[in-house]
């Protein structure tokens, strides 16, 4: 549905301010049971301090969450 949202040039993108690396951290919270049920270890560096820019935190998650799910899915 977001590929054809795409060529049709109506993907509705937000952008705003935001921290990448506290994104990070709600994906793989929001994982993590899934990957124990497989016996992976999910968890983010939050060292370093925050990582400031502007992005669609809707989509960027939906995007780190698909790879996390795939990741966890052929691991």
């Amino acid at each position: 549905m977001d590929v054809a949202s795409i060529d049709a040039g109506r993907l509705s993108i937000v952008k705003a301010p935001g921290d990448v690396r506290t994104l990070m951290a709600e994906a793989a919270d929001e994982f993590r049971p899934s990957a124990a049920v497989k016996g992976i270890d999910l968890h983010s560096d939050d060292r370093g301090g925050a990582l400031p820019a502007e992005f669609d935190h809707a989509r960027l998650f939906q995007s780190v969450g698909n790879l996390i799910v795939n990741a966890i899915r052929f691991s």
